[in-house]
Protein backbone atom coordinates (compact mmCIF):
# COMPACT_ATOMS: atom_id res chain seq x y z
CA UNK A 1 0.00 0.00 0.00
CA UNK A 2 1.40 3.27 -0.93
CA UNK A 3 1.38 6.31 1.50
CA UNK A 4 1.67 9.73 1.94
CA UNK A 5 4.82 11.67 3.05
CA UNK A 6 4.52 12.78 6.71
CA UNK A 7 4.39 16.45 5.97
CA UNK A 8 1.66 15.87 3.50
CA UNK A 9 -0.13 14.20 6.66
CA UNK A 10 0.31 17.01 9.05
CA UNK A 11 -0.47 19.64 6.22
CA UNK A 12 -4.16 17.78 5.76
CA UNK A 13 -4.76 17.29 9.62
CA UNK A 14 -4.33 20.89 10.00
CA UNK A 15 -6.98 21.51 7.57
CA UNK A 16 -8.52 19.16 8.83
CA UNK A 17 -9.33 20.07 12.42
CA UNK A 18 -10.74 23.24 11.41
CA UNK A 19 -13.95 21.23 10.62
CA UNK A 20 -16.66 21.53 13.17
CA UNK A 21 -17.70 17.35 14.43
CA UNK A 22 -21.57 17.99 13.36
CA UNK A 23 -22.95 18.10 10.33
CA UNK A 24 -25.80 20.58 11.19
CA UNK A 25 -22.54 23.00 11.81
CA UNK A 26 -19.99 22.11 9.49
CA UNK A 27 -18.07 24.69 8.11
CA UNK A 28 -16.07 24.21 4.68
CA UNK A 29 -12.38 23.32 4.76
CA UNK A 30 -9.88 25.23 3.25
CA UNK A 31 -9.03 24.07 0.31
CA UNK A 32 -6.42 20.66 0.13
CA UNK A 33 -5.40 20.74 -3.49
CA UNK A 34 -5.58 17.12 -5.50
CA UNK A 35 -5.08 13.67 -3.60
CA UNK A 36 -4.14 10.09 -4.61
CA UNK A 37 -7.63 8.12 -4.62
CA UNK A 38 -5.43 5.17 -3.43
CA UNK A 39 -3.81 6.63 -0.42
CA UNK A 40 -4.24 6.66 3.12
CA UNK A 41 -4.23 9.72 5.31
CA UNK A 42 -0.92 8.19 7.67
CA UNK A 43 1.46 6.58 7.56
CA UNK A 44 2.90 4.75 11.26
CA UNK A 45 6.20 7.11 12.80
CA UNK A 46 8.97 5.88 15.18
CA UNK A 47 7.72 6.51 18.23
CA UNK A 48 4.64 4.50 19.68
CA UNK A 49 3.27 7.44 21.34
CA UNK A 50 3.39 9.66 18.21
CA UNK A 51 1.85 7.78 16.29
CA UNK A 52 -1.05 6.60 18.64
CA UNK A 53 -1.51 10.08 18.42
CA UNK A 54 -1.34 10.10 15.29
CA UNK A 55 -4.23 7.32 14.89
CA UNK A 56 -6.24 9.16 17.17
CA UNK A 57 -6.58 12.41 14.98
CA UNK A 58 -7.16 10.34 11.93
CA UNK A 59 -10.36 8.50 13.65
CA UNK A 60 -11.40 12.28 13.89
CA UNK A 61 -10.91 12.81 10.43
CA UNK A 62 -13.14 9.70 9.20
CA UNK A 63 -16.02 10.57 12.02
CA UNK A 64 -15.53 14.17 10.69
CA UNK A 65 -15.93 12.73 6.91
CA UNK A 66 -18.79 10.51 8.23
CA UNK A 67 -20.89 13.14 9.42
CA UNK A 68 -20.61 15.32 6.41
CA UNK A 69 -21.95 12.32 4.54
CA UNK A 70 -25.07 11.50 6.59
CA UNK A 71 -26.70 14.46 6.13
CA UNK A 72 -26.64 14.07 2.36
CA UNK A 73 -30.37 13.08 1.36
CA UNK A 74 -28.54 10.14 -0.25
CA UNK A 75 -24.68 8.89 0.65
CA UNK A 76 -24.55 6.90 -2.05
CA UNK A 77 -24.75 9.52 -4.57
CA UNK A 78 -21.57 11.31 -6.28
CA UNK A 79 -23.26 14.74 -5.34
CA UNK A 80 -22.71 13.51 -1.59
CA UNK A 81 -19.10 12.20 -2.43
CA UNK A 82 -18.35 15.30 -3.99
CA UNK A 83 -19.54 17.48 -0.88
CA UNK A 84 -17.14 15.58 1.45
CA UNK A 85 -14.36 15.52 -0.53
CA UNK A 86 -14.56 19.29 -1.22
CA UNK A 87 -15.31 19.21 3.03
CA UNK A 88 -11.84 17.33 3.47
CA UNK A 89 -9.94 16.77 0.22
CA UNK A 90 -10.64 13.29 0.57
CA UNK A 91 -12.75 10.90 -1.63
CA UNK A 92 -14.56 8.01 -0.46
CA UNK A 93 -11.95 5.71 -1.53
CA UNK A 94 -8.85 6.99 0.00
CA UNK A 95 -10.99 7.43 3.71
CA UNK A 96 -11.95 4.00 2.69
CA UNK A 97 -8.27 3.04 2.41
CA UNK A 98 -7.00 5.40 5.21
CA UNK A 99 -9.81 3.23 7.37
CA UNK A 100 -7.73 0.24 5.70
CA UNK A 101 -4.50 1.23 7.49
CA UNK A 102 -5.51 2.18 10.52
CA UNK A 103 -7.11 -1.62 11.35
CA UNK A 104 -3.72 -3.16 9.99
CA UNK A 105 -2.73 -1.53 13.16
CA UNK A 106 -5.12 -2.45 15.06
CA UNK A 107 -8.60 -3.90 15.59
CA UNK A 108 -11.35 -1.83 15.76
CA UNK A 109 -15.11 -1.96 14.68
CA UNK A 110 -15.65 1.68 14.65
CA UNK A 111 -12.89 1.84 12.13
CA UNK A 112 -14.16 -1.24 10.34
CA UNK A 113 -17.80 0.76 10.27
CA UNK A 114 -16.04 3.59 7.96
CA UNK A 115 -14.61 1.20 6.17
CA UNK A 116 -17.86 -0.28 5.43
CA UNK A 117 -19.71 3.38 4.71
CA UNK A 118 -16.99 4.98 2.85
CA UNK A 119 -17.04 1.75 -0.10
CA UNK A 120 -20.92 2.11 0.24
CA UNK A 121 -21.57 -1.27 2.49
CA UNK A 122 -24.12 0.38 4.60
CA UNK A 123 -25.85 -3.12 6.31
CA UNK A 124 -21.82 -3.81 7.05
CA UNK A 125 -21.28 -0.21 8.22
CA UNK A 126 -24.52 -0.81 10.67
CA UNK A 127 -23.51 -4.02 11.85
CA UNK A 128 -19.96 -3.19 12.67
CA UNK A 129 -21.24 0.41 14.93
CA UNK A 130 -23.48 -1.70 16.36
CA UNK A 131 -20.64 -4.14 17.73
CA UNK A 132 -19.19 -0.90 19.00
CA UNK A 133 -22.30 0.12 20.53
CA UNK A 134 -22.64 -2.92 22.58
CA UNK A 135 -19.01 -3.00 23.45
CA UNK A 136 -20.05 0.45 24.88
CA UNK A 137 -17.56 2.66 22.75
CA UNK A 138 -19.31 6.35 22.56
CA UNK A 139 -18.43 6.60 19.31
CA UNK A 140 -20.06 3.19 17.94
CA UNK A 141 -23.07 4.23 19.76
CA UNK A 142 -23.34 7.83 18.48
CA UNK A 143 -23.04 6.36 15.05
CA UNK A 144 -25.62 4.13 15.48
CA UNK A 145 -27.73 6.46 16.52
CA UNK A 146 -27.43 8.71 13.63
CA UNK A 147 -27.77 5.33 11.53
CA UNK A 148 -31.42 4.85 12.93
CA UNK A 149 -31.97 8.44 12.98
CA UNK A 150 -31.20 8.48 9.19
CA UNK A 151 -32.75 5.23 8.64
CA UNK A 152 -29.49 4.14 7.04
CA UNK A 153 -27.96 0.46 6.77
CA UNK A 154 -31.29 -0.87 5.29
CA UNK A 155 -33.84 0.07 8.33
CA UNK A 156 -35.87 1.99 8.66
CA UNK A 157 -36.02 5.47 10.65
CA UNK A 158 -36.47 5.03 14.12
CA UNK A 159 -36.29 7.84 16.64
CA UNK A 160 -36.88 6.10 19.86
CA UNK A 161 -33.56 3.58 18.81
CA UNK A 162 -31.84 6.80 18.14
CA UNK A 163 -32.71 8.32 21.67
CA UNK A 164 -31.28 5.68 23.54
CA UNK A 165 -28.29 5.49 21.74
CA UNK A 166 -27.25 8.90 21.69
CA UNK A 167 -28.34 8.98 25.81
CA UNK A 168 -25.95 6.25 26.01
CA UNK A 169 -23.00 8.12 24.17
CA UNK A 170 -23.49 11.08 25.94
CA UNK A 171 -23.93 9.53 29.32
CA UNK A 172 -20.72 7.66 28.72
CA UNK A 173 -19.05 11.40 28.14
CA UNK A 174 -19.10 11.85 24.25
CA UNK A 175 -20.42 15.67 24.05
CA UNK A 176 -20.95 15.52 20.60
CA UNK A 177 -23.99 13.29 21.54
CA UNK A 178 -25.39 15.96 24.31
CA UNK A 179 -25.40 18.17 21.52
CA UNK A 180 -27.28 16.20 19.08
CA UNK A 181 -29.73 15.07 22.07
CA UNK A 182 -30.51 18.63 22.24
CA UNK A 183 -31.23 18.94 18.78
CA UNK A 184 -33.62 15.79 18.49
CA UNK A 185 -35.57 17.22 21.60
CA UNK A 186 -35.64 20.89 19.85
CA UNK A 187 -37.07 20.00 16.36
CA UNK A 188 -35.87 16.50 14.79
CA UNK A 189 -37.96 14.40 17.04
CA UNK A 190 -41.47 16.00 16.16
CA UNK A 191 -43.63 13.46 18.34
CA UNK A 192 -41.85 14.30 21.41
CA UNK A 193 -40.08 17.97 21.18
CA UNK A 194 -39.54 19.15 24.53
CA UNK A 195 -38.00 22.18 24.72
CA UNK A 196 -36.91 21.32 28.54
CA UNK A 197 -35.11 17.89 27.66
CA UNK A 198 -33.44 20.26 24.67
CA UNK A 199 -32.29 22.49 27.48
CA UNK A 200 -30.81 20.50 29.70
CA UNK A 201 -29.16 18.50 27.00
CA UNK A 202 -27.49 21.84 25.47
CA UNK A 203 -26.77 22.67 28.90
CA UNK A 204 -24.48 19.73 29.42
CA UNK A 205 -23.08 20.44 25.80
CA UNK A 206 -22.43 23.84 26.85
CA UNK A 207 -20.76 22.95 30.28
CA UNK A 208 -18.41 20.32 27.70
CA UNK A 209 -17.13 23.50 25.93
CA UNK A 210 -19.39 22.66 22.65
CA UNK A 211 -19.89 25.97 21.00
CA UNK A 212 -22.65 24.41 18.97
CA UNK A 213 -24.41 23.76 22.56
CA UNK A 214 -23.64 27.61 23.69
CA UNK A 215 -24.92 28.85 21.02
CA UNK A 216 -28.53 26.94 21.22
CA UNK A 217 -28.12 27.80 24.50
CA UNK A 218 -28.03 31.38 23.41
CA UNK A 219 -31.35 30.86 21.48
CA UNK A 220 -33.12 29.44 24.56
CA UNK A 221 -32.62 32.16 26.71
CA UNK A 222 -33.08 35.01 23.90
CA UNK A 223 -36.82 32.87 23.57
CA UNK A 224 -37.32 32.10 27.26
CA UNK A 225 -37.27 28.83 26.25
CA UNK A 226 -37.30 26.68 29.74
CA UNK A 227 -35.27 29.26 30.98
CA UNK A 228 -36.18 32.72 32.15
CA UNK A 229 -35.71 35.39 28.91
CA UNK A 230 -32.28 36.67 29.15
CA UNK A 231 -30.99 38.53 26.13
CA UNK A 232 -28.16 39.73 27.95
CA UNK A 233 -27.01 36.31 28.49
CA UNK A 234 -28.18 34.92 24.94
CA UNK A 235 -25.45 37.36 23.04
CA UNK A 236 -22.86 36.20 25.81
CA UNK A 237 -23.22 32.82 24.85
CA UNK A 238 -23.37 33.64 21.42
CA UNK A 239 -20.37 35.91 21.56
CA UNK A 240 -18.46 32.68 23.62
CA UNK A 241 -19.77 30.31 20.22
CA UNK A 242 -18.37 32.76 18.15
CA UNK A 243 -15.03 33.33 19.29
CA UNK A 244 -14.61 29.71 18.62
CA UNK A 245 -15.64 30.15 15.04
CA UNK A 246 -19.22 29.03 15.05
CA UNK A 247 -19.81 30.75 12.12
CA UNK A 248 -23.82 30.54 13.16
CA UNK A 249 -23.59 32.44 16.38
CA UNK A 250 -20.96 35.06 14.40
CA UNK A 251 -23.87 35.89 12.08
CA UNK A 252 -26.58 36.16 14.87
CA UNK A 253 -24.28 38.41 16.71
CA UNK A 254 -23.41 40.05 13.21
CA UNK A 255 -27.02 40.51 12.25
CA UNK A 256 -28.15 41.87 15.79
CA UNK A 257 -25.35 44.58 15.76
CA UNK A 258 -25.97 45.64 12.25
CA UNK A 259 -29.64 46.69 13.57
CA UNK A 260 -27.96 49.52 15.46
CA UNK A 261 -25.31 50.24 13.38
CA UNK A 262 -26.10 49.25 9.64
CA UNK A 263 -22.46 50.20 8.87
CA UNK A 264 -21.28 46.81 9.89
CA UNK A 265 -20.59 44.47 7.45
CA UNK A 266 -20.03 40.61 7.65
CA UNK A 267 -17.05 38.39 6.81
CA UNK A 268 -17.88 36.62 3.28
CA UNK A 269 -16.74 33.31 4.77
CA UNK A 270 -19.45 33.57 7.64
CA UNK A 271 -22.23 34.72 4.98
CA UNK A 272 -21.53 31.61 2.38
CA UNK A 273 -21.54 29.40 4.84
CA UNK A 274 -24.45 30.17 6.27
CA UNK A 275 -26.12 30.51 2.46
CA UNK A 276 -24.73 26.85 2.14
CA UNK A 277 -25.96 25.41 5.24
CA UNK A 278 -29.64 26.97 4.89
CA UNK A 279 -29.42 25.52 1.19
CA UNK A 280 -28.74 21.90 2.55
CA UNK A 281 -31.95 22.29 4.96
CA UNK A 282 -30.47 23.38 8.20
CA UNK A 283 -33.09 24.81 9.95
CA UNK A 284 -31.14 27.08 12.17
CA UNK A 285 -28.94 28.13 9.13
CA UNK A 286 -32.23 29.20 7.34
CA UNK A 287 -33.27 30.97 10.16
CA UNK A 288 -30.16 32.94 10.49
CA UNK A 289 -30.38 33.10 6.37
CA UNK A 290 -33.60 34.95 6.97
CA UNK A 291 -32.34 37.36 9.46
CA UNK A 292 -29.92 38.17 7.19
CA UNK A 293 -32.09 38.83 4.49
CA UNK A 294 -34.65 40.20 6.67
CA UNK A 295 -32.57 43.04 8.48
CA UNK A 296 -29.96 43.64 4.87
CA UNK A 297 -27.21 41.81 6.05
CA UNK A 298 -24.53 41.12 3.36
CA UNK A 299 -27.43 41.48 1.10
CA UNK A 300 -30.50 43.88 -0.32
CA UNK A 301 -33.58 43.47 2.01
CA UNK A 302 -36.34 41.64 0.74
CA UNK A 303 -38.97 40.29 2.78
CA UNK A 304 -40.47 37.71 0.48
CA UNK A 305 -37.46 36.21 0.30
CA UNK A 306 -36.68 36.18 4.08
CA UNK A 307 -39.98 34.75 4.69
CA UNK A 308 -39.31 31.81 2.16
CA UNK A 309 -36.11 30.61 4.31
CA UNK A 310 -38.35 31.30 7.63
CA UNK A 311 -40.97 28.73 6.18
CA UNK A 312 -38.97 26.63 5.18
CA UNK A 313 -37.16 26.47 8.78
CA UNK A 314 -40.21 26.60 10.06
CA UNK A 315 -41.65 23.90 8.55
CA UNK A 316 -38.79 21.68 10.42
CA UNK A 317 -40.24 22.86 13.62
CA UNK A 318 -37.69 25.28 14.53
CA UNK A 319 -39.63 27.55 16.70
CA UNK A 320 -37.70 31.07 16.45
CA UNK A 321 -38.56 30.37 12.79
CA UNK A 322 -42.01 29.37 13.36
CA UNK A 323 -42.69 33.30 15.51
CA UNK A 324 -41.23 34.95 12.21
CA UNK A 325 -43.72 33.19 10.17
CA UNK A 326 -46.35 34.40 12.36
CA UNK A 327 -44.80 38.01 12.78
CA UNK A 328 -45.03 38.05 8.94
CA UNK A 329 -48.28 37.12 8.42
CA UNK A 330 -49.58 39.73 11.31
CA UNK A 331 -48.29 42.59 9.63
CA UNK A 332 -48.50 41.56 6.08
CA UNK A 333 -44.50 42.00 5.07
CA UNK A 334 -43.30 39.46 3.09
CA UNK A 335 -46.32 37.32 3.52
CA UNK A 336 -49.75 38.55 2.81
CA UNK A 337 -51.50 39.86 5.70
CA UNK A 338 -53.34 36.80 7.38
CA UNK A 339 -53.85 36.68 10.88
CA UNK A 340 -55.75 33.45 11.68
CA UNK A 341 -52.87 32.13 10.30
CA UNK A 342 -50.31 34.54 12.36
CA UNK A 343 -52.27 33.29 15.38
CA UNK A 344 -51.67 29.29 14.03
CA UNK A 345 -48.26 29.74 13.48
CA UNK A 346 -48.22 31.83 17.21
CA UNK A 347 -49.92 28.76 18.58
CA UNK A 348 -47.46 26.31 17.66
CA UNK A 349 -44.02 28.53 18.94
CA UNK A 350 -45.82 29.00 22.00
CA UNK A 351 -46.37 25.55 22.45
CA UNK A 352 -42.67 25.16 22.14
CA UNK A 353 -42.14 27.89 24.79
CA UNK A 354 -41.40 30.75 22.77
CA UNK A 355 -42.07 34.14 25.37
CA UNK A 356 -42.64 36.40 22.44
CA UNK A 357 -45.16 33.75 20.60
CA UNK A 358 -47.36 33.96 24.34
CA UNK A 359 -47.71 37.21 24.41
CA UNK A 360 -48.39 37.61 20.77
CA UNK A 361 -50.97 35.00 20.84
CA UNK A 362 -52.61 36.77 23.97
CA UNK A 363 -53.08 39.86 22.48
CA UNK A 364 -54.41 38.23 19.64
CA UNK A 365 -57.30 36.38 22.11
CA UNK A 366 -57.97 39.52 24.01
CA UNK A 367 -58.69 41.27 20.94
CA UNK A 368 -60.70 38.43 18.95
CA UNK A 369 -58.07 38.91 16.37
CA UNK A 370 -57.41 35.75 14.27
CA UNK A 371 -59.05 33.45 17.08
CA UNK A 372 -62.56 33.78 19.07
CA UNK A 373 -62.25 36.12 21.74
CA UNK A 374 -60.99 34.60 24.83
CA UNK A 375 -59.80 36.18 28.24
CA UNK A 376 -59.21 33.27 30.01
CA UNK A 377 -57.22 32.18 27.22
CA UNK A 378 -55.31 35.83 26.96
CA UNK A 379 -54.39 35.96 30.72
CA UNK A 380 -53.58 32.39 30.95
CA UNK A 381 -50.79 33.00 27.79
CA UNK A 382 -49.58 36.11 29.71
CA UNK A 383 -48.97 34.37 32.51
CA UNK A 384 -46.88 31.86 31.20
CA UNK A 385 -44.71 34.57 29.43
CA UNK A 386 -44.53 36.57 32.44
CA UNK A 387 -43.36 33.73 34.61
CA UNK A 388 -40.41 33.50 32.27
CA UNK A 389 -39.09 37.23 32.97
CA UNK A 390 -40.56 38.64 29.48
CA UNK A 391 -40.94 42.32 30.17
CA UNK A 392 -43.28 43.10 27.29
CA UNK A 393 -45.85 40.39 28.83
CA UNK A 394 -45.30 41.07 32.48
CA UNK A 395 -46.36 44.87 31.82
CA UNK A 396 -49.53 43.33 29.67
CA UNK A 397 -50.60 40.92 32.61
CA UNK A 398 -50.27 43.92 35.18
CA UNK A 399 -51.76 46.45 32.99
CA UNK A 400 -55.17 44.18 32.57
CA UNK A 401 -55.53 43.59 36.17
CA UNK A 402 -54.85 47.62 36.75
CA UNK A 403 -57.96 47.87 34.48
CA UNK A 404 -59.46 44.62 34.99
CA UNK A 405 -59.79 43.70 31.75
CA UNK A 406 -60.44 40.23 30.65
CA UNK A 407 -59.90 39.11 34.79
CA UNK A 408 -61.52 40.75 37.82
CA UNK A 409 -59.57 44.23 38.73
CA UNK A 410 -56.73 43.57 40.94
CA UNK A 411 -54.50 46.76 42.43
CA UNK A 412 -51.88 44.24 44.27
CA UNK A 413 -51.54 41.94 41.24
CA UNK A 414 -50.88 44.60 38.92
CA UNK A 415 -48.60 45.98 41.54
CA UNK A 416 -46.66 43.12 41.65
CA UNK A 417 -46.63 42.32 37.86
CA UNK A 418 -45.72 45.86 36.85
CA UNK A 419 -42.80 46.34 39.12
CA UNK A 420 -41.24 43.24 37.24
CA UNK A 421 -41.76 44.41 34.18
CA UNK A 422 -40.46 47.99 35.97
CA UNK A 423 -37.38 45.74 37.54
CA UNK A 424 -36.62 44.14 34.13
CA UNK A 425 -36.47 47.86 32.09
CA UNK A 426 -39.81 48.01 30.80
CA UNK A 427 -40.60 51.80 30.32
CA UNK A 428 -44.02 51.78 29.93
CA UNK A 429 -44.05 50.12 33.35
CA UNK A 430 -41.89 52.38 35.57
CA UNK A 431 -43.62 55.17 33.60
CA UNK A 432 -47.16 53.85 34.95
CA UNK A 433 -45.83 53.12 38.65
CA UNK A 434 -44.12 56.83 38.53
CA UNK A 435 -47.21 58.37 38.04
CA UNK A 436 -48.80 56.06 40.83
CA UNK A 437 -46.33 57.07 43.28
CA UNK A 438 -45.28 53.06 43.91
CA UNK A 439 -41.44 52.38 43.48
CA UNK A 440 -40.08 49.26 41.96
Amino acid sequence: MIVMQQSSIKGILALMFLVLAFAECTSPSTETGEVDENKPLIESGDSGEAEAGEENKTKGVLQDAFMQAVICADPLSMECENEVTEMSGLSYQQLASTADFLLGQEEDVVVKGYKAFFTRKFEEAFLQFSYGADANDPIGQFNLAIMFEKGLGGREIDYLQASEWYRESATAGYTPAKYRLGLFYDYIWTDKLDHMRALSWYRQGAEAGDPKAKYCMGVMYRHGRGVNFNDDEAVELYRQAANEEYNLASAAIGVTNHISSPMLQPSNEVTAWVAEEAKKGNPQAQYIYGNMIEYGWSTPINLPEAARWYQRSADQNYSPAQLKVGLFYQQGEGLPKNDRKAAEWFQKAADLGIVQAQMNLAIMYAQGRGVVKDDAEAIRLFTAAANQEFPKAQYNLGFMYYKGMGVAKDDSQAGEWLRRAANNGHEGAQQILNELGYSY
